[in-house]
């Protein structure tokens, strides 16, 4: 399935079934090498499987480990915490389905301050360029969402916001890529501009990821 299958069986509330299985079935052809995939550990605790790209549209799914938890900590196999913070806005707009697992998102509201500064984050690669920017804010947390298996949920380009799980999840994530829009980022005001480099998700353990992940979907009543 490309982006505009997935995106109309999503909206139109028909993920059940078709996408399900479409998600499973990728996850074990990833596993036996079948379809290859650039898995890279993301700094936000999770392994993205990026899947397809065509130009403003992109389609990943997202696996995160069981014992990833709510808190900023990550487990030894990632790649340590970004310099910034967990609080961020995408240069897309989302939309996600939850394949399994809870995914909680809440939203950031920032408001004139002194306490963080915001950052501007340019990828290229597998490399983030990370880059003070002149405004220094406050963040005060508004209101949570919360989303288990067969839920969907969207996300504006632009809208800042922090996402936790409990006992591992995975979804689907849709992008589409907002011309103007900027991936941002919040952190220490006297944090400098740096750069950080990405790690690709050695084989074994993409290969347990992926395997766990198709193995609870195959145990869910949604497929």
């Amino acid at each position: 399935m490309n982006y505009e299958e997935l995106h109309h069986l999503i909206t139109s509330g028909a993920a059940e079934g078709p996408v399900f299985a479409w998600a499973a079935e990728t996850l074990r052809k990833v596993d036996s090498r079948l379809l290859r995939v650039n898995a890279v550990l993301h700094p936000l605790g999770f392994i993205c499987l990026p899947l397809q790209r065509h130009g403003l549209l992109g389609v990943c799914l997202h696996l995160w480990p069981a014992d990833r938890g709510p808190s900023d900590d990550l487990g030894p196999s990632d790649p340590g915490p970004p310099a910034t913070s967990q609080i961020h806005c995408h240069s897309w707009e989302l939309l996600s389905l939850v394949l399994y697992g809870q995914v909680t998102n809440q939203r950031i509201r920032l408001d004139d301050g002194h306490d963080l500064r915001v950052f501007e984050v340019r990828s290229s690669g597998d490399e983030d360029d990370v880059r003070p920017t002149a405004r220094t804010v406050r963040a005060t947390p508004e209101s949570s969402d919360v989303h288990g298996p067969g839920d969907a949920y969207g996300l504006p380009s632009g809208v800042f916001h922090r996402t936790s799980v409990a006992d591992g999840a995975a979804t689907i994530a849709l992008g589409r890529t907002v011309p103007a829009g900027q991936d941002l980022s919040v952190g220490p005001p006297d944090l400098g501009r740096h750069r950080m480099r990405r790690r690709h998700c050695p084989p074994r353990e993409l290969s347990d990821a992926v395997r766990l992940a198709a193995a609870r979907l195959d145990q869910s009543s949604l497929r």
